[in-house]
Formats: C-alpha cells, structure tokens, sequence
C-alpha cells in the first residue's frame, strides 16, 4: 500500500496525532498478534542502544498516525516504522528496522527465544 503524507514529520502538523517522542525511530505494530509480540519482543532485545519505541496499533497514538498515513488501524497486516520522521511500511519497514539493528543481532534474538 501507498503512504500518503509521506513528508517528515508531516504528523506534527496533523491535530488529530498526539505528541510523541520522536527522536528515535517507533515502530507501529498490532499489540495483539502474536507474531507481532514476537517481533517486538526480538526488536526490543537486540535493541542495545534502547532506541527503539514500540507502539501498538490499538492505542489512541497508533490509530492516529495509522490513520494518517492511510493505513487501516483494524487491519493487523498494518505495520509502519517511523525514523527520522520519516514513514515506511510493509516489507519495506521490516527491513530498515533490522538493517538498523543489525540482521544479525535480530536473528539470532528471535530464534533464541
């Protein structure tokens, strides 16, 4: 799926998204999916700088910034990365999550659990 509002930090400007940090790349992802729990629990322990931020879909701040970027905050296929104020989804947000934190580190984290 396309993102619309692709520019950085376009949400700042949205009155509908909450504040936020945002210094650190977040990761919007379904809190109820277990697949989902899996991989945040891999990104949070290969995550050695602690950077990271996970937020769940469910949440007041990830239906808004779901909804702003045009994705479906009920469809549990939605997953978007936001680094540098910058959004990226799908396929495409996995990979710079663990290109970021090292496909190595991240491998080896999920599959030890």
């Amino acid at each position: 799926m396309r993102l619309r509002n692709c520019e950085a930090y376009s949400y700042r400007a949205e009155s509908t998204v909450p504040s936020f940090d945002d210094k650190g790349p977040v990761v919007f992802m379904d809190g109820e999916c277990a697949l989902c729990s899996g991989a945040a629990r891999a990104i949070a322990k290969a995550d050695r700088a602690g950077e990271y931020r996970i937020c769940p879909i469910q949440s007041e701040l990830g239906r808004a910034v779901l909804e702003h970027y045009g994705l479906d905050p009920k469809n549990p296929d939605s997953w978007l990365y936001l680094v540098d104020g910058k959004p990226y989804s799908s396929l495409d947000a996995v990979i710079r999550v663990g290109i970021r934190l090292t496909y190595t580190s991240l491998m080896v984290v999920y599959l030890a659990d």
